[in-house]
């Protein structure tokens, strides 16, 4: 909101480094049908249609409990719903830490193999120093983080491309205790004892992260589970 108020504002403060914030993104969110469309399959297409619908609600809401009741602070024709999800957009793909934008530094380019170190000062600035030696004219790169390259087209509008062979890349996995008709009840009552201790529910649908070389235990968990059949729920129904 202080975003979509600084940009109507003509004599801002900020007035230099709005001028150099992107009018427009290239993130899914923005994208058309047809773009959208290329997308199926992908967690990244939910994940944008969920963000749209989220957006939305909220703008609905500040408008009725903030914009409406100030309209002298916040024009009608600068606190549109196009120009509140351009702040999001701002923010999203260029805050830093607690939502904090800093100019030039924002300008970074993302790469996983960014050797930069940030340090921060006794007066409350930061620094960053190359961990490696740079020469003139040398790109300086930034790190944002461990970022799938789903997560980079969701908020920033880029992916590493399949030839960065990016080490964040990471699959979405779905997974739930099977609880068919074919099992006994005691064997439907074991696993969903067995998934409740492991602190998962047992009657929802659980979305995993599949990292290269890493599989997470809680799936392993239902996997397993899952795996049990009756003559196995009997015997250990027998043995406790």
């Amino acid at each position: 909101v202080m975003l979509m108020e600084q940009y109507c504002d003509p004599n801002s403060f900020y007035r230099p480094y709005l001028d150099t914030l992107p009018e427009t993104f290239d993130t899914p969110i923005f994208w058309t049908r047809a773009e959208a469309s290329e997308l199926i399959g992908s967690p990244v297409l939910e994940r944008a249609i969920a963000t749209r619908r989220e957006l939305w609600q909220a703008f609905q809401r500040i408008k009725e409990k903030v914009f409406d009741r100030a309209p002298s602070s916040f024009p009608q024709k600068c606190c549109t719903y196009d120009r509140f999800v351009w702040a999001y957009s701002v923010i999203r793909s260029r805050a830093f830490g607690n939502y904090t934008l800093v100019p030039l530094i924002d300008l970074m380019n993302h790469s996983p193999e960014s050797r930069l170190a940030p340090t921060l000062r006794k007066d409350g600035s930061e620094l960053l120093s190359a961990m490696t030696p740079l020469s003139g004219g040398d790109a300086v790169w930034g790190f944002y983080g461990h970022k799938s390259d789903s997560e980079l087209a969701l908020n920033y509008g880029f992916t590493m491309g399949p030839a960065s062979n990016n080490p964040f890349n990471s699959a979405e996995l779905r997974a739930q205790l099977e609880l068919d008709g074919a099992h006994t009840a005691v064997t439907a009552g074991i696993k969903q004892l067995l998934l409740s201790a492991a602190g998962l529910g047992w009657n929802e649908v659980h979305r995993f992260e599949i990292y290269k070389a890493f599989v997470p235990n809680p799936l392993m968990t239902i996997l397993r589970l899952n795996s049990v059949n009756d003559t196995d729920g009997e015997r250990v129904a027998w043995v406790s």
